[in-house]
């Protein structure tokens, strides 16, 4: 007879987070009790790691703080259920290989979950390299639109200097006719003949025809500068909005931290990340390594006396089946001899009556004869 031991209250506690049977594991020696307790205690500082982990982000996430908990121990409430189903649904009594490849989505499972619950932590633990590489990113950033905004000031002073001289040009041309049609009309140049002459009268004809022209230079001339101006503005204004967004950028929400964290050519981060993997996937290694222990062996006897008492009762109702067929078949051919019975007794009956008649018939014809 199997001694059943009495377990404290703790034990308990930690054998229920294994997802092992109470009924049955005091039925087993004591290491196998503890074994089993200790991967228990496992999966439940696995879930409370998964509190603190998403308390960290979602105290980033949100200013609530009663979201906060309440977040956290929902999520660390799905880990403990998750860890637990997939140490408990793995049997030591199989092939090892078969083990393998019966465990490898579970084990999948449990490094993204380790993977999930280390990230907030590696927020945390690295919290002033973030800073400090979210300030670097700030400068490079503003170097970047500063050396942007100053190439494009460059490029409208070029234009604006072109405006200008061409514009220059064509005042000094306009001065050039002047002094042409004044030299003429005075007699100190040209045909040297003072007066309004031909000449004379052609070289003003000539400037007065190049001022007219000019009214309409300058009016190009205002326009193209004043769009100089006005782009010289817009292009102040977006480098103004530009730097007060890049500048306004200081709090980091918790997914920038972790794309930040990505981008960090630190080391640490990945052995955190194993360290969190390996607690993760220890009691899913203890139970795909362990041999089949006297847990195992009580569990399989009650699945297979549960097989046996289902195959028993679904063999019974076979049976059940069979015979109510077998009693409908025999009460269906009753019904139908019973039928031919009647039907027969019927036609002797009107056989019987048709005769009488027959007979009485023949003796009246009798004796009128």
């Amino acid at each position: 007879m199997n001694r059943i031991y009495e377990i404290d209250i703790i034990t308990r506690f930690f054998l229920f987070c294994s997802g092992v049977s109470l009924d049955l594991i005091s039925k087993c020696p004591k290491f196998e009790i503890i074994k089993y307790a200790s991967i228990g205690a496992t999966i439940f500082f696995t879930s409370i790691l998964a509190f603190i982990s998403s308390f960290f982000a979602l105290s980033i996430i949100f200013e609530s703080l009663l979201i906060s908990i309440l977040g956290s121990f929902f999520w660390s409430f799905i880990i403990f259920n998750l860890d637990r189903y997939i140490v408990s649904s793995i049997t030591s009594d199989e092939i090892f290989l078969y083990k393998i490849v019966k465990a490898f989505p579970r084990i999948l499972i449990a490094i993204v979950i380790a993977i999930t619950i280390s990230k907030p932590f590696e927020v945390k633990l690295f919290s002033n390299e973030i800073k400090n590489h979210a300030k670097k990113q700030q400068l490079t950033d503003l170097n970047q639109l500063d050396s942007s905004f100053k190439k494009s000031l460059l490029i409208l002073d070029s234009k604006r200097e072109e405006i200008t001289k061409a514009y220059e040009k064509k005042l000094v041309l306009q001065e050039e006719y002047y002094k042409e049609y004044k030299c003429e009309c005075d007699g100190t140049c040209g045909t040297m003949l003072k007066g309004r002459g031909v000449e004379c009268f052609s070289k003003k004809s000539k400037y007065d025809d190049f001022l007219i022209e000019m009214k309409f230079e300058r009016s190009q001339y205002e326009k193209l500068i004043s769009d100089n101006s006005i782009e010289r503005k817009l292009y102040f204004e977006e480098f103004k909005a530009d730097k007060d967004k890049i500048l306004a950028s200081k709090s980091l929400g918790f997914f920038n931290q972790i794309k930040i964290l990505n981008d960090l050519d630190n080391i640490s981060i990945y052995f955190i990340m194993l360290i969190f993997i390996l607690v993760e996937l220890s009691p899913i290694v203890i139970k795909l390594f362990s041999s089949n222990g006297p847990y195992d062996s009580l569990f399989m006897s009650q699945v297979n006396e549960y097989k046996l008492t289902y195959l028993k009762s679904v063999d019974k109702l076979e049976n059940e089946r069979i015979m109510n067929k077998k009693l409908i078949q025999f009460n269906s051919q009753k019904n139908i001899e019973n039928k031919e019975y009647e039907v027969e007794q019927l036609m002797n009956k009107k056989a019987l009556e048709r005769y009488e008649e027959l007979k009485k018939s023949f003796k009246n014809k009798i004796s009128q004869n």
